[in-house]
C-alpha cells in the first residue's frame, strides 16, 4: 500500500492510522477486548540493591531498548544501508540520482521499523497488560518522545524517553496518578512552541 502512493510523506500518516484502526477492530473481533499479559518465569523475580528493589522485567525491557538503540545508531552512522537512508530522508529525488534504490530502502527501513516496534511491544507486554485498542495509549508517548528528542535523533530519543519516563512517575507521586498522563501532552506543547526541531534536532533550512 505504501509504495504505491504518489506522495507517501503527505499520505503515509493517514494510511498506516487507517490500516491500524481496521487491524485493531479485526483483532478485538477475534481475540475480544480482554487484557492480557505475557508472564515469564521471572516476571516476579526483583534485583535488590541497598533499599531499592528493581524487577528483572522492567530491567530486562530497558537493557533491551539501549541495545536496540545502539544497534539502529551504527547501522545509520556507520553502514552503506544507513548512508542510503539519511540520503533518502534527506533528498528522495537526489539520492535516485547518485544510484541509491529509494524503493529498496524504503522498503527496508519499513521493516527494520516493524522490527522494532515487535521488540517494543513484546518487552512491554511483560510489564504492561494489553488488548487491541492499547496502541492508543502510547501514541501520544511516542509523538511526545519524537518531538522532544528532535526528528531523526536516536541520542535525542533516548534523552527525552528518559526525560519523559522520569516527569511521569514524579508527577503520580508527587501530585496525583491522574494527572501524569498530561506531563506528555504538556511537554509535547511546551516544545512546539519553544524549540520545535526538538532538544538534538537540527533546523533545516531549503535554499531559496
Amino acid at each position: 500500500l505504501l509504495s504505491r502512493l504518489e506522495n507517501p510523506e503527505q499520505s503515509s500518516v493517514l494510511v498506516t492510522f487507517a490500516m491500524a484502526i481496521t487491524l485493531e477492530g479485526l483483532m478485538g473481533t477475534f481475540w475480544k477486548t480482554t487484557l492480557r499479559s505475557v508472564k515469564p518465569e521471572y516476571a516476579g523475580e526483583v534485583i535488590k540493591f541497598a533499599t531499592y528493589r528493581f524487577p528483572v522485567t522492567r530491567l530486562a525491557a530497558f537493557g533491551a531498548a539501549i541495545l536496540v538503540l545502539v544497534l539502529l545508531y551504527i547501522l545509520l552512522q556507520h553502514t552503506n544501508l544507513g548512508r542510503a537512508i539519511r540520503a533518502t530522508i534527506q533528498n528522495r529525488s537526489a539520492a535516485q540520482l547518485v544510484g541509491v534504490s529509494v524503493e529498496k530502502v524504503a522498503a527496508l527501513t519499513f521493516g527494520i521499523g516493524i522490527a522494532t516496534a515487535a521488540a517494543g511491544g513484546s518487552l512491554l507486554s511483560m510489564i504492561y497488560s494489553f488488548n487491541a485498542s492499547s496502541q492508543t495509549d502510547w501514541i501520544t508517548r511516542l509523538l511526545s518522545v519524537i518531538v522532544l528528542g528532535g526528528m531523526g535523533s536516536l541520542p535525542g530519543a533516548l534523552v527525552a524517553a528518559l526525560i519523559l519516563g522520569v516527569m511521569e512517575q514524579v508527577t503520580a507521586v508527587v501530585v496525583t496518578l491522574y494527572w501524569s498522563p498530561i506531563v506528555f501532552y504538556l511537554f509535547l506543547f511546551l516544545t512546539l512552541i519553544v524549540r520545535p526541531q526538538g532538544l538534538m534536532g537540527e533546523t533545516v533550512r531549503e535554499k531559496a
